[in-house]
């Protein structure tokens, strides 16, 4: 059986400073979470309306949690345990965004072999693998920009 690492969102978080706030909340989320599972289970066998009645409650608790935890990583930074697979983090992820007729205006030479109707992100790779261009001119010429999106992940 191959054993499954866990994710490691060093390079996608937005911030993992495993600050003590941040790994506190995440310790109460989780504690909150594995009761409401624990609660479920018992629920599922026989339903008493006092159990669902905790069970809503904690499911309130819970999210109230997990609010306070999602604070905590927006404040503090993210928490990531690659050991136990446990996640409070916000991960960023950039994606270049090309403008052609700026690529035309600062590298005009170049221009012919990247450029249709859009920039060739196939050929300008080839051009910034063979070392004609870089990344860095990209970015400098405004040829180049990033599309910045988050997701939360807290597992």
């Amino acid at each position: 059986m191959v054993d499954k690492k866990n994710p490691d969102y060093s390079k996608s978080a937005k911030s993992i400073t495993n600050a003590p706030e941040t790994i506190e909340a995440y310790n109460v989320w989780l504690s909150l979470v594995n009761e409401v599972t624990k609660a479920d289970e018992v629920i599922q066998k026989c339903i008493p309306a006092d159990l669902k009645e905790t069970r809503d409650r904690l499911i309130l608790e819970a999210q109230s949690a997990r609010d306070y935890l999602e604070s905590k990583v927006k404040e503090y930074g993210g928490y990531q345990d690659t050991v136990t697979g446990q996640y409070a983090l916000i991960i960023e992820a950039k994606r270049p965004q090309y403008d052609a007729k700026k690529f035309e205006t600062a590298f005009p030479r170049e221009s012919p072999i990247v450029i249709e109707k859009a920039v060739n992100e196939k050929a300008l790779d080839g051009l910034i693998k063979g070392g004609i261009l870089t990344e860095a001119d990209l970015v400098t010429q405004g040829v180049i920009t990033y599309k910045i999106t988050e997701r939360k992940v807290i597992q």
